[in-house]
């Protein structure tokens, strides 16, 4: 039996109405250089409490690794305070006072700049995530548990690819630190001289993870993979007061620039050759957020090159009846992701993922819409009265919300 015309015209009110509405962000604020030193702070839109995090770049001086703007605004669209702050200095104890500074930095800008129904959840502390050096410098200061001007909690802490191994004489945290370009203190030299005995079990947990084939092709002996499953091992084997963590090792990535295959582009920006910050399977990022919100990060260890298309919940390439049918099936429900129908990743299906579904209807294949479409293939969509009910809140929502400007 052929789709029936009201179910035509609701196909065809859904690809019509909702194709203009969703190409901007309404979920989440991105402050640009709030300091005036290239840093970035993202902030969810909506009201609530909100955990603070801190990402702290890879790098030193004028280096910098990972993507600091589009970190700064995941994390906002996930429901936190996102600050990604930019270091300037070279030597080691001068970058880890930077970072401490950043923690009352990321508290202040979030204060100010929160609105009247929002607030910093300060209940389990702020949570770092550090990519290569920054994630030697997150370490540290989970022990340090201190800024310059307080004391301060430290809950989750996401190491990705802990800083490259040692190239030449390493300086050290206390007597000063090297300020040469290739003299850092650096993760193999710290996990030398540091027990890790300073970490707090009770508030402080890990999640560590890299790349297969993270090795630096200029320093051989130094395989960044060893370097976090020490780290896990130490924190995890600590006499007495073994302290939480989780270590993944994802499959080989080869998809960075040819002169760097070595896997530790995996966590850069996408023009230079990281993975695209998306919440699906097969990218770290969902196991980031997973693990920042108290979930469990997957089992797989695979890495995809390029994204699903937004809209295709079941992942076979076309947003189709099967993709509606996954969105209809999980409306209005919560804790949902990708493959639920949550296509903007904040953790619901409602009436913004069922505008990008239409915005992006068989995309991927330039089909139109499948007006021949059997009704049995739909058995998990709503009655085609509910969602012209639903479309009408689609045009309301677009004019009531308009799009949020980056301040």
């Amino acid at each position: 039996m052929n789709i029936s015309p009201a179910m035509r015209l609701y196909f065809l009110a859904l690809f019509v109405i909702s194709f203009h509405l969703f190409t901007t962000d309404l979920y989440a604020v991105l402050i640009s250089d709030p300091e005036g030193n290239g840093s970035f702070l993202g902030l969810p839109e909506s009201p609530g409490a909100f955990r603070p995090v801190l990402y702290n770049h890879g790098g030193m001086g004028s280096l910098v690794g990972g993507d600091m703007e589009l970190v700064a605004r995941k994390l906002a669209e996930a429901g936190m305070i996102g600050y990604a702050q930019r270091r300037t200095e070279i030597s080691v104890p001068d970058t880890l006072t930077e970072v401490q500074n950043g923690i009352d930095d990321l508290l202040d800008l979030a204060a100010d700049n929160l609105g009247p129904e929002q607030t910093i959840d300060l209940s389990q502390g702020v949570s770092l995530i550090g990519y290569s050096r920054g994630g030697l410098l997150a370490l540290k200061i989970a022990e340090l548990k201190t800024t310059k001007t307080q004391e301060v909690t430290i809950d989750k802490v996401v190491i990705m690819a802990a800083a490259p191994g040692k190239i030449g004489e390493a300086g050290h945290w206390v007597e000063g630190g090297a300020t040469s370009l290739k003299d850092y203190t650096t993760m193999d030299e710290y996990l030398k001289e540091s027990a890790l005995a300073d970490i707090d079990e009770n508030t402080s947990e890990f999640f560590l993870l890299a790349a297969n084939n993270d090795q630096p092709p200029d320093n051989p002996n130094n395989n960044l993979v060893d370097l976090v499953s020490t780290v896990h091992e130490r924190l995890t084997n600590r006499t007495g007061t073994p302290v939480e963590s989780t270590l993944k090792i994802f499959n080989d990535w080869d998809y960075g620039p040819p002169h760097d295959p070595s896997g530790h582009t995996l966590f850069e920006s996408q023009e230079d050759g990281g993975q695209a910050l998306q919440r699906q399977t097969g990218f770290y990022w969902l196991d980031v957020i997973r693990f920042l919100e108290g979930e469990e990060v997957t089992l797989s260890t695979l890495l995809n090159e390029s994204p699903a298309v937004p809209g295709d919940a079941n992942l076979d390439g076309v947003v189709d009846v099967g993709d509606l049918g996954i969105v209809g099936s999980n409306y209005n429900m919560v804790g949902m992701e990708f493959t639920d129908g949550d296509f903007n990743e904040d953790r619901s299906v409602n009436i913004t993922d069922l505008g990008i579904l239409g915005a992006t209807w068989s995309a991927s294949s330039g089909t139109r819409i499948p007006f021949t479409t059997t009704v049995d293939t739909l058995s998990n969509v709503p009655e085609p009265q509910t969602f012209m009910m639903i479309l009408a809140a689609i045009a309301c929502y677009s004019k009531r919300h308009p799009p949020h400007p980056v301040r």
